[in-house]
């Protein structure tokens, strides 16, 4: 079904029944199911309902269509198709012709004719009309593919163009300054990074188009050295066109209750979608004063280390990593010369050369072309830019995670030749660090080996407790691959299973301990530290060495670990298929361990409510807005009962940083002298 031929048949049907039928109790039960005859594929017709709809708003903007009149069709068409008769034999083919004459002739019974369009529901519509639109205009050609509409392949050569074109007659120095404009608006000083991750529809407000900055710094980075052509920038032009080749993805989150609502079989698609929206829209970007603790602990750790990466020590690279954090701006970029570095790093010069050449400066994303993937990115992992023997230092919360990775990957990689001994010793320092941050809070924090049997012990990796709590924090350093940032399915799977699932699992069985005997005994350093359980409530924690995104939603992470238990993962590919091994390992033992638990079972309607994933920035960040350790704990309770369905786990925390704030609030009130009487 063609649009046109949809807008013909539904102006024939209103012509032939300009009065309908008159309304009945109950009615539209009677009405869905005469069209549910008519339908053959559900799938197929969501799908159709969804593209008619997209050309029916392109052809608002384009020929000033009254699409408001075909919209409340196309919704009962939807409806209808999600009514179950499985006794009543489909057609081989929707009657298309018969179906609107149903919907149509009968409209009075179907609220969709009734009730006013919710703005922010047409909001998707109506970004993805603008930016088709747009992007017509610039020759860039879409295709229908399996009722989808996308991009033609044979336009992205015209893209490339177009964005090189506009980038180097614009230059490095005026994108520099159009994004800082930009960006510099969302950043938070109590998160200490920019915010511009979500705006999912809490209200009625309409949703615009999300803003791709990731993509634009991607492109920024690329450019950085190029000069420009005199009096000639065309920021803006960038910003008009990458915000419509985005919304064109369709991946842009618009409700809270999405993730609710996702059912098990598209959890998969789900979770790369929301992926692929942190990489072009999110900012890969960590809480600057984290980033500055972490390296100089990792300075003391490894002070006596042989490790060596291209002619520099541990040390000697971190210097030179704080040097660069240092010299960052906190919303914008900042241009710097190897001596400006090399005197803040106080090292040799020559040594800062090779540590900058190698491990903290690249010329970034070379081969950056659309669509964009992150297996071209890798400005991310450096927090400085190499250009014209100068450096372009990003913004603070960018550059600190630059500075992380490029000194823990001079660890790990020293000469980029991997060590798994090296990682395996820089995973524990970097869980000691977490477990003395805090400890300098004052949170009392248990760790070591439970013995189990005869050659069989658990590692509880960190242990807290408050008077009505016991949180188990289960760490591992695994982080999202490049692979499964780049929206590859099985690479996602494979990567949450050595992640949330493996360290889920790893707390649930600790719990299983704790429950069955009262209590544990944990071993560190000889020595033994006990908690006992008294029937208190038992959170697990997953925590991960940097931010998941929006895989560590509340809700998400609820829905991902039911989904493990519900659902046998497969795919048709033999080579990826193999990546799944450790998902559906992982995911068998949960669910063996849940149902002996009875976590999962018909006494459970939410099973896994008592599970959260966090990075370590997040817990710094929740620690740094905490007075007392009770602060910290309601922090972490809030974040597993209470969700707002922002889809981002920074934007949950500032909203219960005003509940904490509030309570700090009453009870300084509570403590003031009564003065009543004088």
């Amino acid at each position: 079904m063609d649009v046109t031929n949809f807008i013909a048949l539904c102006k024939k049907s209103f012509r032939e029944h300009p009065s309908p039928a008159p309304k009945s109790q109950g009615g539209y039960k009677a009405v869905y199911s005469e069209a549910r005859e008519k339908i053959s594929n559900p799938q197929d017709i969501s799908a159709i309902v969804k593209r008619l709809s997209q050309e029916l708003v392109i052809n608002h903007y384009r020929d000033n269509l009254d699409y408001e009149r075909y919209i409340p069709v196309l919704q009962s068409i939807r409806e209808a198709a999600r009514k179950d008769i499985e006794a009543i034999p489909c057609p081989t083919e929707t009657d298309w012709p018969d179906l609107i004459k149903t919907i149509i002739r009968n409209r009075s019974e179907l609220h969709y004719f009734s009730t006013p369009q919710n703005p922010s529901l047409e909001a998707p519509l109506h970004n993805f009309a603008r930016a088709y639109v747009l992007l017509k205009r610039e020759e860039i050609e879409f295709i229908e593919t399996n009722n989808e509409l996308c991009i033609s392949e044979k336009s992205y050569d015209r893209i490339n163009t177009l964005v090189d074109n506009i980038c180097t007659s614009t230059g490095g120095k005026n994108l520099i300054a159009g994004l800082a404009k930009i960006l510099s608006k969302t950043y938070n000083p109590k998160l200490k990074r920019f915010t511009e991750l979500r705006n999912v529809s809490l209200t009625e407000r309409p949703l615009g188009p999300a803003i791709p900055f990731g993509y634009l710094v991607a492109l920024t980075a690329k450019y950085a050295s190029k000069k420009g052509y005199k009096n000639t920038d065309e920021f803006e032009h960038l910003f008009q066109l990458t915000t419509s080749l985005v919304s064109t993805f369709e991946i842009q989150p618009n409700s809270q209750w999405e993730t609710l609502y996702v059912p098990n079989e598209a959890i998969l698609k789900f979770v790369r979608d929301n992926i692929l929206y942190d990489n072009l829209v999110g900012l890969h970007q960590t809480n600057h004063n984290y980033a500055k603790d972490l390296i100089n602990y990792l300075l003391t750790a490894y002070k006596d280390s042989s490790i060596t990466s291209f002619g520099a020590s541990v040390r000697d690279t971190g210097k030179a990593a704080l040097s660069i954090l240092s010299l960052a701006k906190t919303k914008s970029f900042k241009h710097a010369s190897e001596n400006e570095i090399t005197n803040k790093a106080r090292i040799q010069k020559e040594k800062t050369k090779r540590i900058l050449e190698n491990l903290l400066s690249a010329p970034a994303n070379k081969e950056l072309d659309f669509p964009p993937r992150s297996l071209n990115t890798d400005h991310y992992f450096k927090p400085a830019i190499a250009a014209n023997k100068n450096y372009i230092i990003y913004p603070k919360s960018i550059s600190a995670l630059g500075c992380i990775n490029a000194v823990c990957h001079s660890i790990t990689h020293p000469n980029e030749v991997r060590s798994g001994r090296n990682e395996d010793e820089l995973g524990l320092k970097i869980e000691q660090f977490l477990r003395n941050t805090m400890i300098s809070k004052g949170i009392k924090v248990i760790h070591g080996k439970y013995h189990i049997s005869k050659g069989k012990e658990l590692e509880a990796d960190m242990i807290c407790e408050d008077e009505n709590t016991i949180y188990i924090f289960e760490i591992k350093k695994k982080v999202l691959t490049r692979e499964a940032q780049s929206g590859n399915e099985a690479d996602v799977l494979k990567d949450l299973a050595k992640s949330i699932l493996a360290t889920q699992f790893q707390a649930m069985r600790l719990e299983s301990e704790l429950k069955k005997h009262g209590h544990l005994t944990l071993t560190s350093d000889n020595t033994e530290k006990t908690i006992h359980w008294n029937n208190r409530k038992v959170k697990r924690i997953s925590v991960s060495f940097h931010d998941f995104g929006a895989v560590q939603d509340k809700t998400f992470t609820m829905k991902l670990l039911q989904a493990a238990m519900q659902i046998d993962v497969h795919h048709p590919d033999p080579t990826e298929d193999k990546k799944l091994d450790s998902w559906r390992a992982e995911a068998s033992q949960i669910r063996a361990l849940a149902e002996e638990s009875g976590e999962i079972g018909a006494d459970h309607q939410m099973p896994f409510h008592n599970s959260l994933a966090v990075s370590i920035p997040q817990i710094y960040t929740l620690l740094e807005n905490s007075i007392t350790p009770d602060e910290f704990f309601k922090h972490i309770s809030y974040l597993i009962s209470n969700t707002t369905g922002t889809r981002s786990l920074y934007s949950e925390i500032l909203n219960n940083q005003r509940l904490i704030d509030h309570s700090r609030t009453n009870t300084a009130c509570e403590h003031q002298p009564d003065q009543s009487t004088t």
